[in-house]
């Protein structure tokens, strides 16, 4: 999700697997900090001493730190660099985020398939002044606003293997680089904590969808839709013949048959409490998955803690 204080992506990708979008996504250093410092919030426990999660104030103010101090470097660079108030802590979005499909009538006859998430985000992307000021740079500004930020191709890069066997890499220069080092400690150890950590959650979802319990409410929910007309097999097919169909229509034709269509769905998600149960299946499992990995999670929020402890002195230089 991009937040008020986040940028608009460039089309021009990054060489690898660089999920974390530092090559990517114009973003102030609190947009990428407040999803990962959330990340962790619902794991379980372990067998060594568990770390407690940051509450939602101490995140905001790691997010602020972090993106004070990015500011100041852009500044160093020669940028302007919002640091206002940071978005709001990741996890209240998270909440009304339409998973199993849509299960607030009111919301689908209103916005149809929009997740609540995303369409705040994007009304908070027009209003994002590093944004603005991204987009009146010349050409060669913004490349140059890019490489202080993110570094570049040439920067000296950290890698992690996830456990789901994928590699994330990250500059290990730039002022959202240089920031993170300066609060959290070594960049290269955060780096491995925060991204093995963040994307645990990755790992939760294969395991819901197979899961029993699930597959038997989507079975019921299958048939609520093809009683209401619509035969279908789950939500994603759902969406994807909404799409396909979509392409044919006008605009305004469109936008009436979404949330004609989302109404239906949520009528049958709630019949069948496919939602319900599939949030507590998947909450069955994230608890399972961060305990496999209670190790890392730990020190990620050891870290965390740590950068609590100096954050202050740090954001009044």
């Amino acid at each position: 999700m991009l937040t008020q204080r986040c940028l608009r992506a460039p089309k021009a990708g990054a060489s690898g697997a660089d999920f974390t979008g530092r090559a990517r996504l114009l973003a102030s250093a609190a947009c990428l900090a407040v999803a990962a410092l959330s990340a962790a919030g619902c794991a379980g426990g372990s067998a060594e001493r568990a770390v407690a999660p940051l509450s939602a104030a101490e995140t905001a103010r790691l997010a602020q730190t972090e993106l004070v101090l990015t500011g100041r470097c852009m500044e160093a660079h020669g940028f302007r660099f919002d640091t206002g108030t940071p978005p709001a802590a990741a996890g209240e979005a998270d909440s009304r985020h339409f998973v199993f499909g849509v299960d607030d009538i009111a919301w689908a006859k209103a916005h149809g398939f929009a997740q609540p998430d995303v369409q705040e985000g994007d009304l908070k992307q027009e209003k994002n002044p590093n944004a603005r000021y991204f987009e009146s740079l010349s050409t060669a500004r913004q490349s140059e606003f890019m490489k202080a930020l993110y570094g570049d191709a040439k920067s000296r890069r950290v890698a992690v293997r996830l456990p789901s066997g994928h590699t994330i890499s990250a500059s290990a220069e730039g002022c959202q680089a240089d920031a993170q080092e300066k609060l959290y400690g070594d960049f290269r150890t955060w780096f491995n904590n925060q991204t093995i950590t963040g994307n645990l959650k990755a790992e939760v979802m294969p395991k819901v969808l197979a899961d029993p319990r699930f597959k038997a409410r989507q079975q019921q929910w299958a048939r609520c839709m093809a009683d209401a007309g619509h035969p279908t097999e789950s939500i994603q097919a759902f969406r994807a013949a909404f799409v396909a169909e979509k392409a044919r229509l006008t605009e305004a034709a469109a936008t009436r048959l979404e949330r004609k269509l989302a109404v239906t769905e949520a009528r049958c998600v709630n019949s069948t409490q496919l939602s319900t149960v599939g949030r507590e299946v998947q909450e069955t499992y994230t608890r399972e998955v961060f305990e496999k990995h209670s190790g890392t999670v730990n020190r990620y929020r050891a870290m965390q803690r740590s950068a609590l402890s100096r954050a202050q002195a740090l954001a009044n230089g």
